[in-house]
């Protein structure tokens, strides 16, 4: 927070900036920068950076993309609806983070991960992130983080939330953002020959057993006509059963 100094002349520096905009005929000039206006700046930006370092870190503009171009400059994908296993883009901004002065440069570093929720809240994956960060000549006001990485082999088709934490290694602040995406069902059939229309399952669901979070236990089952197809996986133990209605497939 500022002390009451600072506070007074963040007031009073505002006003500066106002009045000296204004001529006296009451209509902005543009003859050229009132005197003092230069240093005015620069005590407003010294605040305004000492704000940013006491304000919550902000996490915020989470984007699944197909391509990063620069802040701001994403292309995203059509529809938020992935393979299990689909390589992904992330896109988030950060704010409010701090930069250490060094030599080099302006110093900033992240630290990410992301958990994967079911429609109840329940977590079912973590994962850690790389870090990141770098040197820049000027303290940074706005960043953004761009991470690529392969949704879980081993996920049932249904909604999702992906919850991003992002932490500021030099503050300690720690900020979150989510956002909502689905899981398509893929016919792992394809055993059709050419020409000829593939069955539809008669009667198709999964189960996801949960335990703890990361401790996930997949039973996927597929009944064809005169044809069973059962396929589990498996990365942990679990106790917890829940049947996700979302991918309860009947058909006649």
């Amino acid at each position: 927070m500022l002390n009451p100094e600072e506070a007074i002349m963040l007031r009073t520096s505002i006003a500066v900036l106002v009045v000296a905009s204004i001529g006296a005929s009451g209509q902005a000039t543009c003859v050229g920068p009132p005197p003092g206006v230069t240093n005015t700046l620069q005590r407003l930006e010294d605040l305004v950076a000492q704000l940013r370092d006491e304000a919550p870190l902000e996490v915020r503009a989470l984007a699944f993309c197909t391509a990063i171009h620069s802040y701001g400059i994403v292309d995203q994908f059509e529809s938020y609806r992935f393979e299990a296993g689909q390589e992904v883009l992330l896109y988030c901004e950060v704010k409010s983070f701090q930069s250490e002065a060094t030599d080099k440069g302006y110093r900033t570093a992240f630290r990410g991960s992301y958990d994967i929720l079911d429609r109840q809240g329940r977590r079912l994956f973590r994962r850690k992130l790389d870090k990141c960060g770098e040197y820049c000549r000027n303290r940074r006001r706005d960043y953004f983080i761009a991470y690529r990485f392969r949704l879980p082999e081993r996920i049932a088709p249904g909604k999702y939330t992906l919850q991003l934490t992002v932490r500021d290694l030099k503050s300690r602040k720690v900020g979150q953002s989510s956002v909502r995406f689905a899981i398509k069902r893929v016919d792992r059939g394809n055993r059709t020959a050419p020409g000829k229309r593939a069955a539809s399952p008669f009667l198709s669901w999964s189960i996801i057993c949960v335990n703890q979070p990361g401790a996930v236990a997949l039973l996927e089952i597929e009944v064809l006509p005169f044809v069973v197809a059962l396929s589990i996986g498996l990365e942990f133990g679990g106790r917890y059963v829940a049947l996700d209605r979302d991918v309860l497939n009947l058909t006649v």
